[in-house]
């Protein structure tokens, strides 16, 4: 799901700006949370996926943007080890102020299949001019706690609190809980998208269903789904209003086939136009030594 969640993407404000929960695409407790909602439901396993969107224009508060379209890549791979994921996100927008913006964003992370270890790197421009080079590495401790070392756009070094989940281990918590028929789930999330650490997210669980969606891509049509609202904060802000805020339509595998991204002021609607789902590794059984 898109980190972004998977597509996590996850924050924006009046431009789209390192976007984290696209990736796309949660908790007291990091194992806590994802071994009691896996119990509970035993949900289907995430995906290798690469997933393309069309991007559109759905609404501009104020009419600031005049008009936006754009596309999105979301590559996520399986190996015997981590998560590989590669993000793309390309937009062209219009806005009173500024006349044209072209926005590119990549973003690539390795996350090892524990959710423990993190490397990260995220690079943004805007009309070819780089904004934002963030890289580094986290690690996390069995209850969520740890730290995360920057090399770019600082080299520095910055606690995370307890509780604390990286992308792909934030789907799996995310998915396993709509299954065990929860609907909200909060916990502080990092994915290596801005250089000042964890942020909170806050996320909804609704409408999720067992029912093939006679609609659905073929590959997904036996797969429970449903909608996931999450909105992210920044921790050490006074402000309660979100900073990004996304919407999926997500199935049980974490593939997502429909997006609403609120960036503030102006929103876009995201549409699959292809998916494709690798075979996962054949990885030889851990042995003791």
């Amino acid at each position: 799901m898109l980190s972004l969640a998977p597509m996590t993407f996850y924050l924006f404000t009046a431009r789209p700006c390192a976007a984290p929960a696209f990736c796309l695409l949660f908790a007291s407790s990091f194992f806590l949370s994802i071994q009691s909602s896996h119990a509970a439901s035993q949900p289907t396993p995430l995906a290798s996926q690469t997933v393309r969107y069309s991007l559109d224009l759905a609404q501009s508060a104020g009419g600031g943007t005049t008009d936006a379209s754009g596309s999105m890549t979301y590559s996520v791979q399986r190996t015997c080890s981590a998560w590989e994921t590669v993000q793309k996100l390309d937009i062209q927008s219009i806005t009173r102020e500024h006349g044209p913006e072209h926005m590119q964003a990549d973003y690539t992370t390795s996350e090892s299949l524990d959710g423990r270890h993190l490397t990260f790197r995220t690079q943004e421009t805007v009309n070819g001019r780089i904004l934002q080079n963030v890289s580094g590495q986290a690690q996390l401790n069995s209850d969520g706690s740890g730290a995360v070392t920057y090399a770019r756009p600082l080299a520095k070094k910055l606690p995370l609190p307890a509780g604390t989940m990286f992308p792909m281990a934030h789907t799996r918590a995310l998915v396993s809980a709509a299954l065990a028929s929860q609907n909200e789930l909060s916990a502080p999330l990092f994915d290596g998208t801005l250089p000042d650490g964890a942020q909170d997210s806050y996320a909804t669980l609704m409408g999720w269903t067992a029912t093939p969606a006679p609609n659905a891509p073929p590959a997904l049509r036996t797969l429970p789904a449903g909608h996931i609202h999450v909105a992210y904060y920044d921790r050490n802000g006074q402000n309660m209003t979100p900073t990004y805020v996304i919407g999926m339509h997500s199935y049980a595998n974490g593939v997502v086939d429909k997006l609403d991204l609120d960036f503030g002021d102006f929103r876009m609607n995201g549409t699959l136009n292809s998916l494709e789902l690798p075979a996962e590794p054949t990885c030889a059984p851990a042995t003791s030594h």
